[in-house]
C-alpha cells in the first residue's frame, strides 16, 4: 500500500471546517477526494452513497440518519442523493456547530448549484484538483 500524499488543499479545507457547518469537496473521478477526507478526518463516521444498501438506508429515513449522526459524518458521492442536501440545511439550521458534515462528489455542476443553492452560508465548497508536482 501507498504511504499518503499530503494535498496543497488541505490546510483550506480544515480551515473551512473551523468556519461552515459542511465542506463540500468536488472533484473529478479518483482524484483522491475519499482519502483526503478519511485522512483527515478520521474520526468521522464514513458513508458512501455509491453503495446501494447504505443509500436505501438512508433514503427510508434521513431524518432518523442524521439524528444518528449528530454528531457529523462524511458523506461520500452525494450526488446519489441530492434530496438529502435538503435534510441537511434543516439540521445545520438547529445545529450550527462548524464542521459536522462533510460531503463529497464528482464534478458535477447541478449538484454544485443545489449545494451551493440550498447550503449558502452553511458551507464551503472546494475543488480538489489530480495530484500535481507540487
Amino acid at each position: 500500500m501507498l504511504d499518503y500524499l499530503a494535498r496543497t488543499i488541505e490546510d483550506e479545507i480544515k480551515k473551512m471546517a473551523n468556519l461552515y457547518p459542511v465542506i463540500t469537496l468536488t472533484g473529478l473521478r479518483q482524484s483522491g477526494k475519499t482519502t483526503v477526507l478519511r485522512h483527515l478526518f478520521p474520526d468521522k463516521p464514513y458513508y458512501n452513497l455509491e453503495s446501494p444498501d447504505i443509500l436505501q438506508i438512508i433514503q427510508s429515513d434521513p431524518r432518523g440518519f442524521l439524528r444518528e449522526n449528530h454528531e457529523g459524518a462524511i458523506l461520500d458521492e452525494i450526488r446519489k442523493y441530492p434530496e438529502l442536501v435538503s435534510y441537511l440545511q434543516a439540521d445545520v439550521d438547529e445545529n450550527e456547530r462548524t464542521g459536522r458534515f462533510i460531503l463529497s462528489s464528482s464534478e458535477n455542476l447541478s449538484l454544485s448549484q443545489t449545494v451551493s443553492q440550498t447550503l449558502a452560508g452553511r458551507t464551503a465548497v472546494l475543488l480538489l484538483y489530480p495530484l500535481s508536482i507540487e
